[in-house]
């Protein structure tokens, strides 16, 4: 949950900036780095995370789960931007693609011809409009965040039904595999 709302948070924002400066600086940016974004495995980032963020900075802990409220929230931030970092690159792209479409729509057009400034034009008829296909994309890839989320608890020393899962694939644990793809299939 905390993934898909910080995939979310980063989303929009840099779909917004990219749609609207179309074809300059900025749009360009944004489509290298979510480009680059789709290509990386969660795991690798995972890892370039920990290096940089709980080795080098010494900002969040490297693993585990925590023993206080504060403590837990701080050990989920680096396995929750993980999993957010690499969905949305996967957002950006298809919320960039639909607002240039809704910007060049009938309904933009007309907005703009009643004398609507541009923001309000964006961010009351383009943005709603556009994110009607990325939340299709988005509950398509609900089965894609579970099966990055088993690595990425793995990596993070997380306890979640992934570490458990890859825990039973090492000690060849037969009924807890079948039963934990039981789960994920019905949670897909």
């Amino acid at each position: 949950l905390t993934s898909v709302v910080l995939s979310i948070l980063i989303a929009v924002p840099l779909a917004a900036l990219s749609a609207r400066s179309r074809g300059r600086l900025a749009d360009h940016t944004v489509r290298i780095v979510s480009t680059l974004g789709i290509g990386f495995p969660p795991f690798w980032l995972a890892l370039m995370l920990i290096i940089l963020f709980s080795v080098r900075l010494g900002i969040f802990p490297v693993s585990g789960y925590g023993d206080t409220l504060f403590d837990k929230a701080a050990h989920l931030i680096l396995p929750s931007l993980t999993i957010a970092l690499s969905l949305s690159a996967v957002l950006t792209r298809s919320l960039r693609a639909a607002m240039i479409v809704e910007l060049q729509s009938d309904l933009a057009t007309a907005a703009r011809a009643r004398g609507m400034p541009e923001s309000i034009v964006f961010w009351r008829h383009v943005l709603p409009n556009s994110l009607v296909p990325t939340i299709n994309l988005l509950a398509v890839n609900i089965g894609w965040l579970l099966s990055g989320a088993v690595i990425v608890e793995y990596v993070f020393s997380y306890p979640g039904l992934g570490s458990l899962l890859v825990r039973a694939v090492s000690y060849r644990d037969y009924p807890i595999i079948q039963g934990l793809s039981i789960v994920f299939g019905v949670l897909v």
